[in-house]
Order: C-alpha cells, then sequence, then structure tokens
C-alpha cells in the first residue's frame, strides 16, 4: 500500500511539473539575420501592428548601418541607397508609423563628408517594403536627438526631433503631401534636452490637429502647430529636480512627472513623488490626477498605462536600512535589489514575492508590455552570473506569475522588445548566445502570461550541501595533482570569458607551482544559490619564476582558511574566481 502511494505521488508531481511548463507556446529562431549583439534598445522596433501569433514583423539595423524590415520570412533593406551615399556615416534611431497602406520610417546620419553633418531622414514605403522613397528633412551641426513621427490619417505627416544647433531645443516640421516634402523646421527654444529632462514627442488629436509636447527647465509644454499655441501641462516644483516621461497611445496622453529627493536626487532612501496626469486633448483639462510618495525606490521607473487612466510603473529598490545584509551561517551578504512595481497609485510591492526566489537580484528591467487587463515586465537577473531574463506578470496590482524565459545556463543578452498578442499571450524579441558556434542570434517567444512559472527551482541545501562537499572534494584532489583542465571545470562562465583555459595554462607553466596539501571545507548560504569555502593549502614554487630567483626558505608557503564563493550552476557547483583582488562576478 506504502508503494502504492509513493507511486501515485510521484505520478501527480510529474504530471503537475511536466504541465507548469507549459508557458511557451512557440519559439521562433531568427538565426538567418545577422543581428549585432550590441545592438541599441532604440535600433531593433517589433511593428506591433503587423505581429500576430502566426506573423512576425520589424525593424533592425544591420552592423552596416542599414535598416531592415523583416516580415514573415522576408528581409528587405530600406535604405541601401543612403547607406551608399553617406558612406562612412553612422545611422542611429528608429521610429515607424504605419498609416494605412504606408509605413514611414524615421532615422538621422551623421555623415563628415558635407558641410552639414547630421541629417534627419524619412523613409516612405508600402506594407511589403516595395520600392522606398527617401526625404531628407533637416540638417544640423550639431547634436540631432531621435526623429519621431506622428500622423493624421489624411496625408500630413509631422517629424519631430531635438536640435542642438544653436543651444538645446526641439524641432518640428509638417507635411502635407504624405511627406514627400517638409517645410523648413521650427525650432523651439529653450527647450531642456539635457540630463534627465530629455521629453519630446509629436502629438495628433482631430480637435486640435498636431502639437509637440517637450520639456522645459521648469515646465511640460504643448504647442499646437497649426498657431503656435502653448500651455502648460505641468510645471516643476521649485526646488526638485525631476525625471518625466511622456507616453502615449490610442487613448491618449499621459505625463509621469518622477520628483527626485531634494539636495540629493541619488538618494534611495529619499522620498520620491509621482504626479500622473492623463490627457484626452492636450489643450483640455486632464481626465485624470495622481500623485503619490515612495520612499526606497530609484531614480528611474518603467510608466505605463493601462484602459487609459490608471498608472502602472516598475522599478528597483533596496531593503530598508538595518536589513539590508542577508544573514546565514556567520556570514553576511549584502540582499540584493529586487524588482518592485505600484499599480494605480498603490504603495510599492515587490514583483516576486517568493521565498526561494528572494535573492533574485533584478539588476535592470528591459521591456513591458501590456494587455487588456495586465501588464508582463521582462527583467534581467543574474543571479546564475549568466545573464538572464525574467517575466513577470501583474493583474489587478497583484503578481499572477513569473518565471525565467528561458533555461537557468542559457545566456539572453539585456535587451528584449515585448507586444501583447491578444488570449493571454506575449510575445518576446530577445537575443541569445549559441555557445557552440560563439554567435548571438534573435529569437521570438510566445509566452501564455497567466502560466509563467519556474521550472528550473535550485535543490534544497541538504541536496546542495552534499554537492557542494563533493565538488570541494574533488576540486581540492585535481589541485594536488595539478591537473589544470579539471581545476579550470570548476571556474564560473564569468571566469572562463576573462580568463580563457590557454591562459590560465600558460600561467601555471611559467609559475611553476605544485600544491602539496589542499583541504577545503564550506557552507551553503541560508537558500541561496551561493556557498562559502574556507581552504587551507601548502604549495612549494620554483628555484626560479621568469627570471627572478626565489630564496630556499621562500618556496614553501601554506596559507589558512582562505576564503572564497561558490556559485551553483547547471546542478553543479563552480568557484567563483576573482575577476580582480577582492572582487567576483557574483552581485551581493
Amino acid at each position: 500500500m506504502k508503494r502504492l502511494f509513493l507511486f501515485l505521488l510521484l505520478s501527480v508531481l510529474v504530471f503537475s511539473c511536466a504541465k507548469r511548463e507549459n508557458y511557451v507556446i512557440k519559439t521562433r529562431d531568427f538565426k538567418e539575420l545577422s543581428i549585432p549583439f550590441d545592438i541599441p534598445f532604440e535600433h531593433f522596433v517589433p511593428l506591433k501592428e503587423l505581429n500576430s501569433k502566426s506573423s512576425y514583423a520589424f525593424l533592425y539595423y544591420g552592423a552596416d548601418g542599414k535598416v531592415h524590415y523583416y516580415r514573415d520570412g522576408k528581409d528587405v533593406v530600406l535604405n541601401a541607397p543612403l547607406v551608399e551615399r553617406f558612406k562612412g556615416g553612422i545611422f542611429a534611431y528608429l521610429d515607424y508609423k504605419i498609416d494605412g497602406n504606408t509605413m514611414y520610417v524615421a532615422q538621422w546620419v551623421r555623415y563628415l563628408g558635407e558641410p552639414r553633418t547630421k541629417k534627419v531622414i524619412l523613409i516612405r514605403t508600402d506594407l511589403d517594403g516595395k520600392d522606398p522613397q527617401y526625404t531628407l528633412v533637416s540638417s544640423t551641426n550639431e547634436s540631432i536627438g531621435k526623429p519621431m513621427i506622428e500622423t493624421d490619417g489624411k496625408g500630413s505627416v509631422l517629424l519631430v526631433w531635438s536640435d542642438e544647433s544653436n543651444g538645446y531645443g526641439v524641432a518640428y516640421s509638417l507635411s502635407t503631401d504624405g511627406g514627400k516634402t517638409f517645410p523648413q523646421e521650427t525650432i523651439i527654444r529653450p527647450a531642456n534636452i539635457a540630463s534627465n529632462l530629455d521629453v519630446y514627442l509629436p502629438y495628433y488629436e482631430p480637435k486640435n490637429g498636431f502639437s509637440v509636447v517637450y520639456t522645459t527647465d521648469k515646465e511640460i509644454r504643448a504647442r499646437r502647430v497649426s498657431d503656435g499655441k502653448e500651455v502648460v501641462l505641468f510645471r516643476f516644483e521649485e526646488g526638485y529636480q525631476y525625471t518625466p516621461y511622456v507616453e502615449k497611445d490610442r487613448d491618449g496622453l499621459y505625463i509621469f512627472a518622477w520628483r527626485l529627493p531634494k539636495n540629493n536626487p541619488a538618494d534611495v532612501y529619499g522620498t520620491y513623488k509621482l504626479t500622473f496626469l492623463a490627457f484626452k486633448d492636450p489643450f483640455e483639462k486632464p481626465v485624470a490626477k495622481l500623485e503619490k510618495e515612495y520612499q526606497r525606490v530609484y531614480t528611474y521607473i518603467q510608466p505605463a498605462v493601462l484602459k487609459g487612466d490608471k498608472p502602472l510603473f516598475f522599478s528597483v529598490n533596496l531593503p530598508p536600512k538595518g536589513e539590508d545584509v542577508y544573514k546565514a551561517d556567520g556570514e553576511q551578504l549584502s540582499k540584493r535589489i529586487n524588482l518592485v512595481y505600484s499599480w494605480n497609485g498603490e504603495d510599492l510591492k515587490k514583483a516576486i514575492e517568493d521565498k526561494a526566489n528572494d535573492y533574485l537580484y533584478a539588476q535592470a528591467y528591459s521591456s513591458l508590455a501590456l494587455s487588456d487587463r495586465g501588464a508582463l515586465e521582462v527583467f534581467k537577473d543574474l543571479r546564475y552570473l549568466i545573464p538572464q531574463l525574467w517575466v513577470v506578470y501583474v493583474e489587478d496590482g497583484k503578481t499572477k506569475a513569473f518565471g525565467p524565459l528561458e533555461e537557468p545556463w542559457v545566456e539572453t543578452s539585456y535587451m528584449s522588445k515585448s507586444l501583447y498578442l491578444g488570449d493571454g499571450i506575449f510575445r518576446v524579441y530577445y537575443l541569445v548566445k549559441d555557445d557552440k558556434k560563439n554567435v548571438w542570434f534573435l529569437r521570438a517567444r510566445d509566452i501564455k502570461a497567466q502560466a509563467l512559472n519556474n521550472p528550473y527551482t535550485l535543490p534544497g541545501k541538504r541536496e546542495k550541501q552534499e554537492k557542494l562537499e563533493e565538488a570541494l572534494q574533488k576540486f581540492s584532489q585535481c589541485q594536488v595533482k595539478n591537473d589544470l583542465d579539471c581545476v579550470y571545470s570548476f571556474f564560473d562562465p564569468v571566469g572562463q570569458k576573462q580568463y580563457p583555459l590557454e591562459a590560465f595554462k600558460r600561467n601555471a607553466e611559467l609559475l611553476k607551482i605544485t600544491f602539496k596539501d589542499y583541504k577545503c571545507k564550506g557552507k551553503v548560504v541560508g537558500d541561496t544559490n551561493i556557498a562559502v569555502s574556507y581552504c587551507t593549502y601548502t604549495y612549494t614554487l620554483p628555484p626560479v619564476i621568469g627570471t627572478v630567483p626565489v630564496p630556499p626558505d621562500k618556496r614553501q608557503i601554506t596559507d589558512k582558511d582562505v576564503r572564497s564563493y561558490w556559485v551553483f550552476i547547471k546542478g553543479g557547483w563552480r568557484w567563483a574566481i576573482e575577476t580582480f583582488p577582492g572582487h567576483t562576478a557574483l552581485q551581493w
């Protein structure tokens, strides 16, 4: 009977685990595309309107400055003549707007072959990428920020960009012939596009038409393009610094004015204040307003709006003072920062409330996508040393599910772009490393948000302790036997990247150190994947190191209780070697 019970219990566990892993609906790899690993966020843009459960569409920069338009197996270069014309120029930024069957793409180029070296470019093409046309909208000798596009569906196209040709300014130009020609740009000064006040964007609303939203050092303003009339949308409080955000969607225009702590804007333990404003029309009163103060948060947030009036933002925070160390087994390790969010003005909440994952290191957030009911946040975690993207889904102010995009040993980039496909399914674009070929490629993964989970939980502390003791014993034996391949196999992945096996062997050959004795003991720290070891060993130096003689009485050395850290990866323990004296890649 007992055997039957155990069999049934095991069957239930196996079945439930298999069932829980089905949050990945579909994965599509684009190994045929050459996308640079270090591609900036603004150089890869999914086309939201053209993505579906069966279709993929996005813009991206190649390494040569060419803008590629990919759609369902067809990869079209949109700006080849421009790259040839401005040979050696640097192309940057991407914005797009789909208006009927026309797609507009904006970019700029920095080119040293002509007197006015920076140019704003508008590309016009159809949804198949056929016969792209180009308009050089503006040139300047100074810096130009990202050009952005807005249309009215009637053939008018507004372009807005920043301009530093004569002090900080925001420039705009309105085409009334579908982007074929643009008049001389109008530059708004003084605008503040320096430091963290870099907000500007084009906006269209049927009643008042086109407007330009921009920031000065004191206000966020909107200018109506038709007659130049301006209104103040938000005024900064005297004596404070702000990180402002202006967002827009089909439902309206939104302001997130993020006030930093007075006197010390970087004080994570200071008081931050959010003012949220929602507008249907920037020349009318806001339809929603919210003010809220927060502590222990970050200088920057990642904002979004649900259903036109519910503000949401993600950030990262630190533990309270006095609770900022993890005390376990005689060790005090710094607690990691964690991902937090605020839903519709509520207090900050940990995005992941889970004891087994409480040491999760949410180093930075990557991308955010909204459904009609909730939000999917993609963020970067370094708990396994290998950079890894995780996702968390929140709805109605509560965390509904979370989990990794990949197995813990698959290295992913920080860059991701996410969007909602419908029926609770989100798509995340990101880069993945192919370890065998040592190359990066683009991957799109469709996931069911409500079903997210972490199928790669760590084993219990007792099992990890047993594995640690086995690893330390083998590691010690390898040192005594001078088995360099074996010793190197225990290096953590970051250490192996920074210290190749060939270099390790060359240094060992140069030093000719031999270990006479090597003994280690160690303990797993709490419920984490970190362990601390103390090793005592005796080693002998050669008579000469390089050309430097070693005195006979200095050749044999004994070091006692040398501390080092180990990390649990791929089901085994790896030595977190020092990247430079006193430091490892561990984020503690």
